[in-house]
């Protein structure tokens, strides 16, 4: 913020005023009130020596003019003292007013001077604080575009969210005593990427004494059997999970939907600005089909 400052015409008046007073005024002053009236010139007492005596010798003459100018000294220094001491010598001294304001007009020359190297100066003062500002300025707004920037960009990725689903989850063509393998489809729906950090899956038999839902709801926690992999928006992993072997029983076409063959488990992925998500998959074998269908059971089979 600039300083806020007296204005310099103002002070090169008061400076201008005051040395007019001080010069000019004062000593003027002073020689009227202290100085005692000058005596007659010593031309002119010689003339009126000639004139008195007439045809005195020059020693007469001389003579007098002593006796004059002493007389005139002991006035002056009288007069000095009635005025309370002897005012200074320059005051006293043959000077004309012209004198003083020559004195005067050479000082306001000088204050001019200086006054103008000192505007000069504020001058560049301000310019540089102007332009201190100006950056400051400019630097804020630069803050301020980029955090509208960021804002824009935070408001786009909350409207704009990935979503990772589960898709085309099939049994390859097996008879029991072959190695498990199911093939699934792991896609983004959404518009921006997501970044994979953990998941896990797993089979598991309910047979006719038993239900899913004794199940716990599967978590993913630190494993990652994906892998710490982006999965852009419309981007696909086809994966193949492979664990133990097919039994018999696994093919027995159950009536009850909570019984059967199950493959499911949980994706946890965050977003562009740090926002985790969960997907939990629970899919029941059809062995017709040879397709894994969605349970239904928001406990298992969810989205964040």
């Amino acid at each position: 913020m600039l300083k806020k400052r007296k204005p310099l015409g103002r002070q090169l008046s008061a400076c201008a005023a005051i040395g007019f007073a001080l010069l000019v005024l004062l000593p003027l002053v002073l020689k009227e009130s202290y100085c005692p009236p000058k005596g007659p010139e010593s031309g002119a007492i010689e003339r009126n020596g000639d004139a008195a005596y007439g045809q005195n010798s020059r020693q007469q003459v001389w003579k007098t003019l002593d006796e004059m100018q002493t007389e005139a000294k002991t006035e002056k220094d009288e007069a000095g003292r009635r005025n309370h001491g002897t005012p200074p010598a320059w005051v006293c001294e043959d000077a004309k007013v012209t004198d003083f304001l020559v004195v005067y007009f050479t000082y306001c020359l000088v204050l001019v001077g200086w006054f103008t190297i000192r505007s000069s100066e504020r001058i560049a003062e301000d310019q540089t604080g102007v332009a201190n500002k100006q950056a400051s300025i400019a630097g804020l707004q630069a803050d301020i575009s980029e955090r509208q920037k960021e804002i824009a960009r935070q408001e786009f990725l909350t409207t704009h969210r990935p979503r990772i689903i589960v898709r085309d989850v099939r049994q390859l063509d097996c008879n029991p005593g072959d190695a498990i393998e199911i093939n699934f489809r792991v896609v983004n729906t959404g518009a921006t990427t997501a970044h994979i950090i953990a998941s896990s899956f797993d089979i598991w038999r309910f047979g006719i004494a038993a239900s899913y839902k004794a199940l716990e709801t599967p978590q993913a926690g630190a494993e990652n059997w994906i892998g710490n992999r982006p999965l852009a928006s419309n981007a696909v992993f086809d994966l193949t999970y492979t664990n133990g072997q097919w039994h018999p029983g696994d093919f027995h076409a159950h009536v009850d939907q909570d019984r059967g063959v199950f493959f499911g488990g949980q994706i946890i992925y965050r977003d562009e600005i740090g926002n985790v998500r969960r997907v939990g998959i629970l899919r029941r074998l059809d062995v017709s089909a040879r397709r894994f269908h969605a349970v239904r059971d928001s406990d298992y089979d969810y989205e964040d």
